[in-house]
C-alpha cells in the first residue's frame, strides 16, 4: 500500500498593504509605506521608519502589522 504524501500548506492569510499605510515592525517599530510593489506573496515594499529610516522588505516575510 502506497501512502500518498500529503502537502501540508499553511494557509496564510496575506494582507495587501497601500502606500501611505503606517505598519508595526517587532525590531523598527512603527513605519509608513512609501511604496509598493507587486501583490501577495510577492509583494515588496519600502517603509520609512523614524529612528531607523528606510528599509526595503518582502511583506510575506517582514511579519509586519497594520496600525489603526
Amino acid at each position: 500500500m502506497s501512502d500518498s504524501k500529503s502537502k501540508t500548506t499553511a494557509t496564510k492569510s496575506l494582507t495587501e498593504f497601500e502606500a501611505g499605510e503606517q505598519v508595526r515592525h517587532a525590531k523598527w517599530g512603527v513605519g509608513t509605506i512609501i511604496y509598493k510593489q507587486g501583490s501577495g506573496e510577492q509583494q515588496k515594499l519600502l517603509i520609512l521608519f523614524p529612528e531607523e529610516g528606510q528599509k526595503k522588505v518582502l511583506a510575506s516575510h517582514a511579519k509586519l502589522k497594520k496600525v489603526t
